[in-house]
């Protein structure tokens, strides 16, 4: 499936003026809407998502929980 470059509005980036933020997506389409090329988004009362995608996501911060873990324990400062 190709993808289309897109600009994206969140209140998520007044966070990132603050702190150090990242932002990233996970695919989480069901197999039959990308086929069919009938991909609904979040706010649509119909949307549905492939939920194997949230094992993905939640590896993805235990990942980065563990290494924030050891750069304070490495450093002994709380980074933040």
């Amino acid at each position: 499936m190709e993808l289309k470059i897109a600009l994206y509005g969140e209140d998520f980036a007044l966070f990132g003026q603050k702190k150090p933020s990242a932002f990233f997506h996970f695919g989480a389409a069901v197999e039959n809407s990308i086929k069919d090329k009938k991909i609904l988004v979040h706010h649509q009362p119909n949307f549905t998502f492939n939920e194997e995608c949230l094992q993905i996501g939640v590896s993805v911060w235990i990942k980065l929980v563990k290494i924030r873990i050891l750069m304070t324990v490495k450093t002994k400062k709380i980074i933040i």
